[in-house]
């Protein structure tokens, strides 16, 4: 029933056609979720982040601002109220979701005084604000297509190419400061080289020595997980075995200390676990685009 394909968006796929549905909310969930990367890391440094409070513009301005960049994604002629009232939707989570996180950070720091604590409480408030982000992006892209899939299917069409695009950005930057971010919350969160934090009775020769080691870990970190991405994406798997081999040579051709070596092994694992699940993601993504 081709009239019923058309209108179910999340119709699974018949005698091998695609699902037009769920491609479009494909789409439409890829430029909503390029938007957040965009808003939530790539324009936001970490000063800006601790300032975002109910009491300071800068929350706002973060919000208004993804609010822009969602409308601007979601944008067709015929459609602008369902457009503004969806980017509002995304904007307003971004106030309240950020919003009380940094509340709860604060109480945090005031009443948690053990550092593996607040470590702790940091990396899981860190993953849920960024799943509930998600889901809204999912419910927002749902409810769009709900009401405006054959409006906004038109304007889609005439920018097929971009999809891709949006796609490899997302891929690739996800493998940088996103993901830099989650392997070091997380090894903070299990103590894992914690020999390698701050600390407040560092001497500032100490202190710059740990933020040339933890700034060149980023680099490194990032550089690993784009290798290994594109390898995944032009089909060379094998490379990822010899970046592997090659960092472990590098890292390992000195003696370090134990807890050195298992923030090594396992800050490597991790950020070429990621890499991987990123890369095969965004192949079939690409598949289906």
């Amino acid at each position: 029933n081709k009239g019923y394909a058309i209108s179910n968006p999340f119709l699974i796929n018949i005698n091998g056609k695609k699902q037009y549905g769920m491609l479009l909310f494909i789409k439409l969930f890829l430029r909503f979720f390029a938007v957040h990367l965009v808003c939530d890391f790539m324009l936001q440094t970490d000063k800006f982040c601790e300032n975002k409070r109910f009491s300071s513009w800068q929350l706002y301005i973060h919000a208004f601002i993804v609010g822009l960049f969602s409308w601007i994604v979601l944008y067709s002629p015929g459609i602008l109220l369902e457009s503004v009232l969806c980017a509002s939707l995304i904007g307003a989570s971004h106030l309240l979701f950020d919003g009380v996180k940094s509340m709860l950070a604060n109480r945090f720091k005031e009443k948690i005084t053990d550092n593996d604590k607040l470590a702790d409480a940091q990396f899981n408030a860190f993953c849920v604000d960024q799943v509930l982000h998600i889901i809204v992006l999912i419910i927002a892209a749902s409810i769009f297509l709900l009401y405006c899939k054959d409006d906004w299917k038109t304007c889609d069409l005439e920018f097929y190419s971009v999809d891709k695009l949006i796609l490899l950005f997302v891929g690739s930057y996800l493998c940088c400061k996103p993901s830099n971010i989650t392997i070091k919350l997380f090894l903070e969160k299990y103590k894992i080289g914690s020999s390698l934090a701050k600390s407040d009775t560092d001497s500032s020769e100490e202190s710059e020595r740990k933020f040339r080691i933890q700034n060149a870990g980023h680099i490194i970190g990032s550089l690993e997980r784009l290798l290994c991405f594109v390898s995944i994406l032009v089909g060379h798997i094998d490379i990822i075995g010899f970046l592997i081999a090659a960092k472990s040579i590098l890292r390992f051709k000195d003696n370090n200390a134990e807890t050195q070596t298992e923030y090594v092994l396992v800050g490597t694992l991790m950020s070429f676990g990621m890499a991987i699940v990123i890369g095969f993601l965004t192949n079939k993504c690409m598949l289906m685009l």
